[in-house]
């Protein structure tokens, strides 16, 4: 049986753009304990009858509408982050984002306009505050292997 060819925690990473030209991408520190990406498409339903016999049921076929994408993370809040994150929210502005999956012998990349989700530091007495992170996509995912660095 072959070994699975895992991806290491650090191989999967958030990216943020600057805006700049040309753009430099960074990743954000408070994303240090989970990082999610998930792509969901969405369908309509279209119902084809049975010509030769009409008490049989429809068949269901699916026809994508759209497709949609959010990232997610959470960790441990780095002081810094909660200015970017803060202003980013309130700002409610698109930022370029990377998402990358592995490495450029195997993985993926994906990049989006993003705009912040629901931002959410809370702390319980006696520890360090933690926040929640959400990215949404605003527009169109492009994927493609992961370059060479």
């Amino acid at each position: 049986m072959a070994d699975v060819n895992f991806v290491e925690f650090s191989q999967f990473q958030i990216l943020i753009g600057d805006g700049g030209d040309p753009e430099e991408f960074t990743p954000r520190c408070t994303i240090n304990t989970e990082r999610s990406f998930t792509i969901t498409p969405a369908y309509n339903d279209i119902e084809i009858p049975d010509c030769e016999n009409a008490d049989l049921p429809s068949a269901i076929f699916k026809r994508a509408t759209s497709v949609t994408g959010e990232v997610s993370g959470s960790g441990v809040m780095e002081a810094d982050d909660a200015e970017f994150f803060s202003d980013w929210c309130l700002a409610a502005t698109a930022k370029n984002v990377k998402v990358i999956c592995g490495t450029s012998d195997a993985g993926r990349q994906w990049t989006f306009a993003g705009r912040p989700g629901p931002f959410s530091p809370s702390v319980s007495k006696n520890n360090v505050v933690n926040a929640e992170v959400s990215i949404m996509t605003d527009g169109r995912i492009t994927s493609g292997a992961v370059p060479a660095s």
